[in-house]
């Protein structure tokens, strides 16, 4: 076990994030000193390298991917170069009020009534009342589909890189298209877009 944490005191950064990678550990936005934290504990909890391949890939392409009109149809992830006419101008939002939010997530989020009345309690509206939320951009796609993308501050850590939070919308009705998003990305962004309700 001492050999180890030698060993793990002498690594370097891209080292460690490779280390930890292999054992399925989330290695982003981290300093060298809590990688190396990361990394010793892993070797205390034995942590075995996985043999199971990475599938944050195809989870990104399920992510992307929407039926429309009986037609399968993928774009690009959020992060890629062929996006280039991302904008903060969010006037082109479809109009949508609160009580859209409120069907949104009564019925495809299944929110019961109780979580509803305490929505503040939320970690994605505390993000965005704490003023973590920045730099909300979209972005239009084919088949009447948009991006809507934002950068949030960490919590624990406001001096670390911003995350990336995003979904992926049906223009015209404003419903999310995926079921299982995230319901921190969901509140979130829809606490971020309230002020853009019509009335």
């Amino acid at each position: 076990m001492a050999g180890n944490s030698k060993c793990i005191d002498s690594m370097l950064k891209p080292e460690l994030r490779s280390f930890l990678m292999a054992r399925g550990m989330t290695v982003s936005n981290y300093t060298l000193a809590q990688l190396r934290e990361l990394a010793n504990k892993a070797v205390e909890l034995g942590l075995p390298v996985l043999t199971t391949p990475d599938d944050t890939a195809s989870f990104l392409l399920e992510r992307c991917t929407v039926v429309v009109d009986n037609e399968t149809v993928t774009f690009p992830v959020v992060v890629s170069p062929k996006l280039k006419s991302w904008t903060d101008n969010l006037s082109s939002l479809p109009m949508f009020c609160q009580a859209d939010i409120l069907v949104y997530l009564l019925g495809h989020a299944s929110w019961s009534k109780e979580r509803l009345k305490g929505f503040r309690k939320e970690k994605g509206y505390r993000l965005h009342v704490d003023g973590h939320v920045h730099t909300v951009e979209l972005h239009s796609l084919t088949h009447d589909h948009i991006y809507v993308r934002a950068q949030c501050t960490r919590e624990t850590s406001q001096s670390e890189k911003a995350y990336l939070t995003w979904c992926l919308l049906e223009k015209e009705m404003l419903v999310l298209c995926q079921q299982d998003v995230n319901v921190q990305v969901m509140m979130v962004l829809v606490s971020t877009l309230l002020p853009y309700c019509s009335a």
